[in-house]
């Protein structure tokens, strides 16, 4: 088979998996909607469904809002049913759940999200080949507030912030302005820190807010890697959630993920997440393997091309055999070998291609 064929009907599976999650977030709502409205909702909600479809069937990033739809809560949750085992993660609608059984669905959301406007973007992966589409749920119904340092901020941070949805409710404030940030009577409200301490932070504006209705996410890292923190609002202050412990992460698009998950200290969003797309990756990882073995067949290859599929195939063995129990593994220790394979075998197509060998992906 051609590599252009292959990469097309790949790139149709992802996006038929990215349309069934947020079909089956619809079917959530839809059936919720039978309860409390009418008929004319439910249409309303089917035509949302054909425009979200057409946006994904055309290839595009997705970036839309969900509108229209019953004014009701949603909400999200991973947890691992016990050790050893693969995270499942759900959303709730009214007294449904909704599991999302597809590890290759994978989904960052707020634990509570609250319609009529919900925010739905899409963002691919490459690890370093086309691996997941990740899709962020949020609402209009969260304040989004991100503080930086301006004078010392990197250019990932405007990255963040033209990332983010369309529509988002947001606001950037430098850490030397955070005495003008004012309570808004909003539904909930984050606070993104990034590469600042959000120890010292005052929530005196904030105090009449339910302390579940205010959460934060300290980020210490860049677009590549770090740390995630994250916060709970408690009287006037932020406490961390697990004093103890930063969740690691690497990657732009689980940077984002991070920013859009609420953790709370018996939740696993993040992380759950995490392994659910280090589980796909594996999958994809060992067809690229599977197909190393056409590759190193083809005829007229020269003895440097073969050397490198060999050394290829070897390289994406061990990143398949690595992720293999991934569910199991210490998530920091697996994200520096992880990060590690995805550069090797990126440098490995890149010598393909300058020396006129078939790629590898």
């Amino acid at each position: 088979m051609k590599k252009g064929s292959l990469t097309i009907q790949f790139n149709w599976i992802l996006v038929l998996l990215a349309g069934a999650v947020i079909l089956l977030f619809f079917m959530g709502v839809i059936q919720y909607a039978t309860q409390i409205a009418d008929q004319k909702r439910n249409i309303l909600i089917g035509t949302t469904l054909d425009s979200i479809s057409n946006s994904i069937k055309s290839g595009d990033n997705l970036d839309k809002p969900i509108e229209s739809i019953p004014n009701i809560n949603v909400e999200y949750q991973c947890a691992s049913p016990g050790e050893g085992s693969n995270c499942k993660c759900s959303f709730i609608v009214g007294d449904r759940q909704f599991d999302i059984d597809d590890p290759s669905l994978i989904v960052f959301s707020p634990s509570r999200m609250k319609s009529p406007k919900v925010l739905v973007k899409s963002l691919e992966w490459d690890a370093p080949f086309r691996t997941a589409n990740f899709l962020y749920f949020t609402s209009t119904s969260v304040r989004y507030i991100f503080i930086l340092d301006q004078t010392s901020a990197g250019g990932w941070e405007t990255d963040v912030l033209n990332s983010t949805h369309r529509d988002l409710k947001k606001e950037v404030y430098d850490a030397s302005e955070t005495n003008t940030i004012k309570s808004k009577n909003d539904d909930r409200v984050k606070f993104i820190f990034l590469n600042i301490n959000p120890d010292s932070f005052d929530l005196s504006e904030f105090e009449s807010m339910n302390d579940a209705d205010v959460t934060a996410v300290a980020i210490a890292g860049d677009e590549f890697g770090g740390q995630l923190s994250y916060y709970q609002k408690k009287g006037s202050t932020l406490e961390p959630v697990n004093p103890s412990t930063s969740l690691s992460y690497r990657g732009f698009p689980f940077l984002l993920g991070g920013i859009f998950t609420d953790e709370t200290s018996d939740s696993a969003n993040f992380q759950c997440n995490q392994k659910r797309a280090y589980e796909t990756l594996h999958y994809v990882a060992n067809d690229y393997f599977q197909r190393m073995n056409v590759v190193e067949t083809i005829p007229d290859s020269t003895d440097f091309c073969k050397t490198l599929y060999a050394t290829a195939k070897d390289h994406l063995g061990s990143l398949s055999d690595a992720l293999a129990t991934s569910y199991q593994s210490d998530l920091a220790t697996m994200n520096d070998a992880i990060s590690t394979s995805i550069t090797i075998l990126d440098d490995d197509n890149k010598e393909a291609i300058a020396n006129s060998c078939v790629p590898l992906y």
